[in-house]
């Protein structure tokens, strides 16, 4: 009874054995707090839906292009906002 997953076993071998983690990313420049690119970010704002699409090189938002989400969620409120915070993507 009792015991490691799968997963769990494998890793722990990869780990001792001096290979790389089969658990970690491949790519270490993902930002894990991004989404992937293509993801749709959807958000209502005083009764109007406001939709981000995630890009490879930032971010889109009625037809404009920009690097940060704290920069869309400030035009759609007129207001300073943490961009996890307002997108839903962590809690306050």
């Amino acid at each position: 009874m009792g015991g490691l997953f799968a997963m769990q076993e494998s890793r722990l071998e990869a780990i001792v054995a001096g290979r790389p983690d089969p658990g970690k990313s491949v790519n270490p420049e993902r930002n894990r707090d991004n989404p992937l690119p293509g993801a749709r970010l959807i958000r209502e704002w005083k009764g109007e839906e406001h939709c981000c699409t995630v890009l490879e090189d930032g971010f889109e938002y009625q037809g404009r292009k920009s690097k940060s989400l704290t920069a869309i969620a400030n035009l759609i409120t007129g207001s300073k906002w943490n961009d996890p915070l307002f997108f839903g993507r962590r809690r306050g």
